[in-house]
């Protein structure tokens, strides 16, 4: 079965995609992903979800950048923000942070996230 992901650079914008089709919406907050359209704010982020989540529709999340120490120690925090809204997907690829999700006891993540490397 094919899926249609796009990244989205409004909640408005999501929601004309999802009307069009689209099966995924792939966004984030560019502190933590790479080359994306908006940065999404906690607040705004929590609101996408909750639409996507109400269209019958999945979530993706980059957490693709590549961190430095002074910004991996964020990584963390923001993970649970993620599982808390129920993401369908997370993008990560840092090796820090992939390392945070090993040493950590990742019990939410089962069923609500996939790890994409």
């Amino acid at each position: 079965m094919t899926e249609l992901i796009a990244s989205v650079a409004s909640i408005d914008q999501a929601e004309a995609l999802m009307h069009a089709g689209v099966d995924t919406i792939y966004a984030g907050e560019d502190y933590f992903g790479l080359r994306l359209p908006h940065s999404f704010q906690r607040a705004e982020l929590t609101t996408l979800i909750e639409r996507v989540h109400a269209q019958g529709k999945q979530i993706q999340v980059a957490v693709n950048a590549i961190f430095h120490n002074d910004r991996i120690v964020h990584v963390l925090d923001y993970l649970q923000f993620l599982a808390q809204q129920k993401v369908d997907r997370i993008t990560i690829g840092d090796p820090g942070a992939i390392r945070i999700l090993h040493q950590s006891n990742w019990t939410w993540i089962t069923g609500t996230m996939a790890l994409i490397w």
